[in-house]
């Protein structure tokens, strides 16, 4: 039942982590500046940002999918190119609803203590 996980799969999901994350930063970075810009031109390069994330968000999630990871021990293990035994996943599986609950809220608090954070950076500029 253990199947060897392609070398070229991990290089794909390290390179679309990388470009999401990256994708996020800027998002965050530069929601404030964006909004700040005079008429609607701003708002709506900053909601194309967040259309291209969107997107790369999805590809990631139908990659996981495909690859059934889920959960953080099952991606680790994708990563080093590695499959998790019977039971180990059986025991993710029950994981999955209270991990997704706990990052959707640790990626919320994360986001607004960031856009506090740049809204106090810029009224001082």
């Amino acid at each position: 039942m253990k199947k060897i996980i392609d070398k070229e799969k991990i290089k794909e999901f390290n390179v679309m982590s990388c470009i999401f994350l990256s994708e996020m930063l800027i998002l965050t970075v530069s929601a404030y500046p964006l909004f700040k810009l005079e008429g609607f031109i701003g708002i709506l390069i900053w909601l194309l940002f967040l259309v291209i994330t969107f997107a790369t968000a999805t590809l990631i999630e139908r990659f996981k999918k495909n690859n059934n990871i889920q959960t953080y021990k099952e991606i680790l293990a994708f990563v080093d190119g590695k499959q998790l035994t019977y039971e180990e996943a059986q025991q993710e599986i029950g994981k999955r609803m209270y991990q997704k609950i706990l990052f959707a809220f640790l990626v919320g608090v994360i986001a607004l203590i960031l856009c506090f954070i740049i809204i106090f950076i810029m009224d001082k500029i």
